[in-house]
């Protein structure tokens, strides 16, 4: 843009009721509100991309569920198989301390024998 030209913008977009005039302007000549239009319309998002958007949304949180529900069932068979080997670890180690047990009296049996 030429600096003359620049100037004659600087002033209208300064002066209020011009600026104001330039809008109605370009609103009332047709050609020229529809070119305005034109370029705004690619930056808005209509109804039908809404919607699409919308339904997109929609199946990846309807996937996102089904692979969450598909993950917190895998760690429910975790936890009851850890709780399996666990109560299992529980009953041998009792089994073991019972063993021990009965060799320790066994063992005290057989001192206070000797001792006596």
């Amino acid at each position: 843009m030429a600096a003359g030209a620049e100037d004659v913008v600087e002033a209208i977009v300064q002066n209020k009721p011009a600026l104001r005039k330039l809008a109605l302007a370009i609103v009332n000549d047709s050609d020229l509100r529809l070119a305005v239009i034109n370029s705004i319309i690619r930056d808005v998002a209509t109804k039908s991309d809404l919607d699409s958007l919308r339904k997109e949304i929609d199946q990846k949180m309807d996937s996102l569920r089904k692979e969450i529900d598909q993950k917190m069932d895998s760690l429910r068979k975790d936890a009851n198989s850890m709780e399996s080997r666990i109560a299992r670890i529980e009953g041998q180690m009792g089994l073991i301390i019972g063993i021990n047990v009965a060799v320790l009296v066994a063992v005290i049996g057989v001192l206070i024998r000797l001792i006596f």
